[in-house]
């Protein structure tokens, strides 16, 4: 079944559609709602996004730092198992 008119539909503001009440071809009147909308969880999509942008602009100075490390032993030696470097000869 091909609907005789059809539109459409653009929001102005951001938003999640929660629940559809109508399909396909399905009958309605001027007035009955088409769908759901709830602000609220674009909203909190958008905080989301934010703090993970935010947490990754402050592990780019840790990885830098971590790079700059001198991981080398302060010793010339080789370690013997006994807790003490056994010195190079």
């Amino acid at each position: 079944m091909k609907a005789k008119n059809s539109e459409t539909i653009s929001l102005t503001t951001a938003g999640t559609v929660m629940d559809v009440f109508v399909e396909g071809a399905s009958r309605w009147s001027r007035g009955d709602p088409l769908f759901t909308i709830d602000f609220n969880a674009a909203t909190e999509v958008q905080k989301a996004r934010d703090e993970v942008r935010a947490t990754r602009s402050r592990s780019t100075p840790c990885k830098s730092d971590i790079a700059r490390l001198n991981l080398s032993p302060s010793y010339a030696g080789k370690a013997d198992g006994r807790g003490d470097p056994e010195p190079r000869r």
